[in-house]
């Protein structure tokens, strides 16, 4: 996420930015080597440019082959308005070695009530226990319960608790017993009749309805667009003996999920698009209604903005699909939120390693951050007007939240704990963007003086206050741990970079990727594979010293 007001040294000096988841034993997902399907998107536009990005940047190529500066203006005939009569096609996607975890899957038979303002029907959930011990119970988190006055969420908001219901475990056809947490609405349990084993998996339905909102939020609703993020009751992460249930809280992240693969059916309207994490398409037209068939495999959270006037431009980028989503008919603004988009995960690709999915959906809508990350969906917001040049506010957002799909997407953190590890990440990865039309000077200078700009805004420099690997809870205010966990973890990763040299880090950095993606990293695993690379560094070492603090 992109929230806060704070300064960060631009190439020409000191700038402002607004920065704004007997019993029957059920297999489950296996451990598998292979990439989420790659897909043909079914968006139609009549473009007249062909755009090629790599790892090492990229070019546009004219209908006759020039090649132009990237920078050149892209809205020319690359954006069209959204039709609701095609489907998207799965092909077979790039092969990887990478072993991915067993893990649980959710169905989902889904209905938007735009009237009412509610999301909700029946989920299915085969819940695998990863852990070595039995459990007696299920953990769900049901954020939309939080959005009701004075209800947690950080908003005085019409929301209302949501009904959850009729829950049953269908291994065994038992009614399950729902409880919610005394002390935090958002925490729901669901007793098992019998107890489910480690490495063993049971299937339960339950019918929820959660009550959307009118925010212009992450979760929440505004001239008919629907922002449906941490909408569904999602399954708590178990580990350390219990189940890991952080409170919520507006100024970041505090989301904790392992990856999972969701199918889901959604009804809207018909004239609504529908875009989400993983791949959809419309499958059935009836009643003035759509259904809209999603399937996403083997990714973080789920979600969803639906809506009306959208209009999309496309391209590839290391033969990933970009789709950019546009509103108000600002050509330009989608243009610059492709092309940032595009070239960002060329770039990371190249840096970090490959972005497995076939498809990266950028989306204007309302919010009230400049940006939010979902697995293969990322929210910009509409409020962001600046997009003239490459380092531009919404560019510049667009290249953060992208960053989001390796750190956090990928490689899995606990962001209430350990929020450094995603957000840290992504800052630090603006200047890796940057530094493909920047010079090196101008960089170390942005750095220098970003380091800088934190002594005149309090943030301590004394040991305990300076390590950034903090809980949320650990920080004084909200403004020392934005401060913290995006600009000092940024400096941080920049100055470990110098101390170790670019080649030892970057070869660092894609092993801790291939080692962790989908699974969930701690400080100590990047300090391992860092240690590793480094040697005995003793500026390294130092810097390892100060910034995190040993557990």
């Amino acid at each position: 996420m992109r929230r806060i007001i704070y300064k960060r040294a631009g190439l020409t000096g000191l700038c402002i930015l607004l920065l704004l988841t007997s019993c029957c034993v059920i297999s489950p997902v296996p451990a598998d080597t292979s990439t989420p399907g790659n897909s043909t998107s079914n968006v139609s536009s009549a473009d007249s440019q062909a755009t090629s990005i790599t790892a090492s940047g990229y070019t546009t190529m004219s209908a006759s082959g020039d090649s132009s500066d990237a920078s050149a203006d892209l809205s020319a005939g690359v954006s069209s308005e959204i039709t609701h009569d095609s489907k998207e096609t799965k092909e077979t996607g790039p092969t990887s070695t990478k072993v991915i975890p067993a893990r649980s899957q959710y169905g989902m038979n889904l209905t938007l009530d735009t009237d009412s303002h509610t999301i909700g029907g029946t989920e299915t959930v085969i819940a695998y226990n990863d852990s070595e011990d039995t459990w007696n119970k299920l953990c769900f988190r049901d954020y939309p319960s939080l959005f009701t006055p004075g209800g947690g969420s950080g908003y005085d908001s019409n929301g209302a608790v949501s009904e959850i219901s009729n829950a049953k475990d269908l291994t065994n056809g038992f009614d399950l017993e729902i409880t919610r947490d005394e002390e935090d609405v958002s925490v729901v349990y669901m007793g098992l009749s019998i107890p489910l084993k480690p490495g063993e998996s049971r299937k339960i339905e339950f019918n929820f309805t959660a009550y959307v909102p009118q925010l212009g939020s992450r979760y929440g609703f505004q001239d008919g667009v629907y922002n449906l993020a941490n909408f569904y009751p999602v399954l708590a992460v178990y580990e350390n003996g219990g189940w890991s249930t952080e409170p919520y809280f507006l100024w970041g992240e505090c989301f904790y999920s392992k990856v999972s693969d969701y199918k889901a059916t959604l009804s809207v309207p018909l004239g609504i698009t529908v875009i989400s994490s993983g791949l959809s398409h419309i499958d059935t037209i009836s009643g003035g209604r759509a259904v809209w068939e999603i399937s996403a495999e083997k990714v973080r959270d789920f979600a969803v903005v639906a809506g009306t006037g959208f209009a999309v431009t496309s391209t590839q980028a290391d033969g990933v699909t970009i789709n950019c989503y546009y509103r108000d008919g600002d050509i330009g603004w989608g243009a610059a939120a492709l092309e940032a988009g595009a070239a960002a995960t060329g770039i990371f690709d190249g840096t970090f390693g490959k972005y497995p999915y076939p498809e990266l959906d950028i989306v204007e809508t309302y919010l009230d951050a400049g940006g939010m990350e979902y697995p293969n969906i990322v929210m910009i917001s509409n409020t962001i007007g600046s997009y003239s040049g490459k380092s531009s506010y919404l560019r510049i957002v667009v290249v953060h939240e992208v960053a989001h799909q390796w750190f956090y997407g990928l490689v899995g953190d606990n962001q209430y704990t350990e929020a450094w590890l995603d957000e840290s990440f992504a800052s630090y990865s603006e200047l890796v963007y940057k530094e493909t039309f920047a010079d090196e000077q101008a960089i170390n200078q942005e750095v220098d003086s970003l380091e800088e700009s934190l002594k005149p805004e309090g943030i301590p420099d004394t040991a305990d206050a300076f390590y950034i690997n903090r809980a949320y809870n650990e920080f004084e205010n909200d403004n020392a741990y934005t401060y913290t966990v995006y600009m000092r973890g940024e400096v941080f990763l920049f100055r470990l970079r110098e101390a170790m040299g670019t080649y030892a880090f970057n070869m660092a950095m894609k092993e801790y990727v291939a080692e962790y993606s989908f699974k969930v990293a701690t400080t100590d695993d990047f300090e391992a594979v860092i240690t590793k690379y480094a040697g005995e560094n003793p500026e390294v070492t130092e810097l390892l010293a100060k910034y995190l603090r040993q557990e």
